[in-house]
């Protein structure tokens, strides 16, 4: 099986860990309030929340690795301004039907709505959530007739899990307010079972201190528990699994049956992948693969079930295979740069991810075929945020513009924005019933 390389860059590596050890860059207490108020924005490495996501990346691996600390005070400075640069991908535009076969296109955008975009491009888009409530994280069902979302009163308030109906009517919360992890993840935390019946997400446990000695790192969830509900309310939410494993980021299977997720044995030390039975039982480790800090943060399963496709997070970020009958771990793309959030196509056919290096060039789109084993970019300028349903496009969201990338042709990708969607944030496809 190929994999994707660049050049070793030892200088930059040992500048990078001397300024992390001596200099490490601290966020402004009002990130969040700054991002909601200022930035129709993008995502994050490989969490959504880390500061490299937030200005232009290598693309092709061919300069050093620009040190972390630096990354950091730039942003910073960005963010304080409310101004990251914009890009241009094309004079072609599409509309939202386009891949979706009938599907709509929704987002989320400031002030904190989420909205469904006009199949033809033309009309008004929908808001779906209410004025009194603040939320740029959703998911939606398996079927697409209803969709999750994290419901604030404001963006620094508590969080509350809420269900709507797709054309936004019948709210019901099935949480309690707590604290949200959305300062590590800005990008959709609930995963809906298969039938549509229950919900996962990740956030603190009760009676839960988080001060251990590594927990101050970024990127660590100390205190964090998987929580399930039923999807209609009628049960209060619960913690399943190992009530003393920190968790988070939980997967289901296909079949609904298991629940693969990332899990450390606390106070921000390594985190591995596990298992553990739709109702919490039965958990157990899945092969030996480890990471620090962003571990296995945002994984993608097969469509059928049997491999996994994870991201190992700080001193590891590149990308691997993990066979979940087996453990066995299979390197697929491995550079000087970050390999992050995979996302398999419905097909499963390929592998859609984002590579990030230096900061003077932005973003780069890889695809990672399955049956042959290549890694092949899809240009640059492009974050990648997900698949359209006929498996065609590869979808991208960069500075609030959506774009589509058609994979029917690899030697040539055609990339276009879709048509008057300017300020969207997580962007993606309602799921057909």
């Amino acid at each position: 099986m190929n994999e994707w390389h660049a050049p070793d860059v030892g200088l930059d590596h040992l500048l990078t860990d001397w300024l992390e050890a001596d200099a490490a860059p601290r966020a402004p207490k009002s990130l969040e309030t700054a991002f909601v108020e200022g930035v129709a924005s993008t995502r994050q490495r490989p969490a959504w929340a880390t500061t490299e996501r937030w200005i232009s990346m290598e693309t092709r691996a061919q300069l050093g690795v620009m040190p972390r600390v630096a990354i950091a005070l730039l942003t910073i400075a960005l963010l304080a301004i409310g101004a990251i640069g914009g890009y241009a991908i094309g004079s072609s535009l599409v509309d939202a039907s386009d891949g979706g076969g009938g599907a709509a296109l929704t987002y989320t955008k400031p002030p904190g709505a989420i909205y469904r975009h006009p199949t033809d491009g033309i009309g008004e888009p929908v808001r779906l959530t209410g004025d009194d409530e603040v939320t740029f994280i959703f998911a939606w069902s398996p079927d697409g007739t209803r969709f999750s979302y994290e419901s604030r009163p404001d963006p620094d308030g508590l969080a509350t899990i809420k269900i709507r109906d797709a054309d936004g009517s019948n709210p019901i919360a099935i949480s309690e307010p707590f604290e949200s992890p959305w300062g590590a993840v800005a990008r959709p935390y609930q995963a809906w079972n298969p039938d549509g019946s229950r919900i996962l997400w990740w956030a603190p446990g009760l009676d839960v201190v988080d001060d251990g000695p590594g927990c101050s790192n970024p990127g660590t969830f100390c205190g964090q528990r998987i929580w399930s509900a039923p999807a209609d309310g009628s049960e209060p939410a619960r913690v399943i699994g190992d009530p003393a494993l920190d968790a988070r980021s939980p997967l289901w299977t296909p079949d609904g049956e298991t629940i693969i997720f990332a899990g450390s044995e606390g106070n921000g030390g390594r985190y591995g992948l596990y298992r553990m039975d739709a109702d919490g039982a039965n958990v157990a480790r899945i092969g030996d693969l480890e990471g620090s800090e962003y571990a296995f943060d945002r994984s993608a399963i097969s469509p059928d079930g049997t491999t996994l496709a994870v991201v190992p997070g700080h001193g590891l970020p590149d990308l691997y295979l993990v066979d979940l009958a087996t453990g066995e771990e299979t390197l697929i793309a491995g550079s000087d740069g970050d390999e992050v959030e995979p996302y398999w196509s419905p097909d499963g056919s390929m592998i859609a991810f984002s590579w990030l290096g230096g900061f003077n060039d932005p973003a780069q789109a890889m695809l990672y075929d399955v049956a042959s084993g290549e890694v092949i970019s899809l240009g640059e300028s492009l974050f990648v945020v997900g698949w359209s349903p006929d498996s065609r496009f590869v979808v991208s969201g960069e500075d609030g513009v959506v774009a589509m990338v058609d994979v029917t042709d690899l030697t040539a990708p055609m990339v276009t924005e879709v048509e008057g969607l300017t300020e969207a944030f997580v962007p993606a496809w309602q799921p057909l019933p």
